[in-house]
């Protein structure tokens, strides 16, 4: 059985460095490790950092200095690079406990995971489906080619003139025709509008 520190995942060593210099700066008791409030400090977590800014009160700004200088020294951001780096540990570990077969190649999902994890790739594909999914699904296709068809072509040329003539059939007053069928009628205009939208 690997014990704890066996398990936990070593970074590069700036950030190493980094974390042992938050870790001897912490005084107060926040329920888990030290190392682990460095780790989500450097990762950018608002709980702690308002724990951390209530308990270290006079220490708290060179914690926010080492934390501000770590970022800076590095293209992606940390919280991306320590959840990779435990990504690989969890890999690690669970290579030495578990058999299994070994995929020939990575599959799609775990492609498309790892290119959405990444901020050089995921943002385009975030733009990507917004635009498609979003814009062109919703807006073009929903809003304007869908609508058109229901409230022009189904409506506009098949429901409503039929109700239309129906309505004037069966009822022989104008005002009550007016009512249900028309220009602003309850039936010609209401439900159009009622199943277009």
């Amino acid at each position: 059985m690997l014990g704890v520190n066996a398990a936990r995942p070593r970074y590069d060593e700036f950030l190493e460095a980094t974390l042992n210099r938050i870790e001897s700066l912490l005084k107060g008791n926040y329920g888990v490790s030290k190392r682990t409030v460095g780790l989500l400090l450097l990762q950018g977590d608002p709980e702690i950092e308002r724990q951390v800014r209530k308990r270290e009160a006079s220490g708290y700004a060179s914690i926010q200095e080492m934390v501000a200088k770590a970022k800076a020294n590095y293209s992606q951001p940390l919280s991306y690079i320590i959840t990779l780096r435990q990504q690989q540990e969890v890999r690690r570990i669970l290579s030495t406990t578990i058999a299994s077969r070994e995929r020939s190649s990575q599959g799609f999902a775990e492609r498309l995971s790892r290119a959405m994890m990444n901020p050089l790739t995921g943002v385009p594909i975030l733009l990507i489906v917004l635009y498609l999914g979003m814009y062109q699904f919703v807006g073009v296709f929903g809003a304007q080619t869908l609508v058109d068809l229901i409230e022009g072509t189904v409506f506009g040329e098949w429901v409503n003139p039929w109700v239309t003539s129906l309505t004037i059939s069966l009822i022989p007053f104008k005002v009550i025709q007016d009512l249900f069928v028309g220009e602003y009628g309850i039936i010609t205009l209401g439900f159009t509008y009622a199943f277009a939208l």
